[in-house]
């Protein structure tokens, strides 16, 4: 059997044609959040936009929420996503990491506490009581990540009280 050049080009142009449909699809099912997390910035935390990695500090009862992936304790937080600003990655990640990220929690990033050596950001935020109550009550929640699902433990701890080797980041200091 002899194949012609047409037959080459036609073949070679539909699979082009596959492979782009697929690669479409596959950004718009796979990609694309299934929910957008209902997140609140304060006002006068709109006036400083960075992007980066960041964290909240939760307040309740004179206490501070920590969680602990297996490693010690420190601030809900982590890395940002690309083209992601600084309040959103903490909003997000403090969703995931507290609350399994559940889309009927709202966070609400207050003002910018300060960074950690220029690359961290950490936001004052509050919860719902009620939902941050039910979470602390069961200890723990199914990382809302979903490709690394994981137990991790939430606690209120009097941050000055919390023993040092408890700490994830031990030797970590704000700049």
């Amino acid at each position: 059997m002899r194949i012609t050049i047409k037959q080459i080009l036609s073949f070679t142009i539909l699979f082009i044609v596959c492979s782009c449909a697929l690669i479409a699809f596959a950004k718009t099912k796979y990609s694309k959040p299934k929910h957008k997390l209902p997140c609140q910035i304060e006002p006068q935390t709109k006036k400083v936009l960075p992007k980066g990695n960041a964290g909240c500090l939760i307040h309740q009862d004179g206490k501070l929420v920590f969680v602990d992936e297996g490693s010690g304790y420190n601030s809900p937080g982590g890395t940002a996503k690309k083209k992601e600003l600084a309040w959103q990655t903490a909003c997000r990640e403090t969703n995931e990491e507290v609350f399994g990220g559940d889309p009927n929690v709202t966070i609400k990033v207050g003002r910018l506490l300060g960074n950690l050596k220029g690359r961290f950001y950490v936001y004052e935020c509050s919860v719902d009581k009620d939902k941050l109550s039910q979470v602390l009550e069961k200890g723990w929640v199914r990382d809302g990540e979903p490709t690394n699902p994981r137990k991790i433990k939430v606690r209120l701890f009097n941050p000055k009280k919390l023993a040092p080797k408890k700490w994830r980041f031990q030797n970590q200091k704000k700049d």
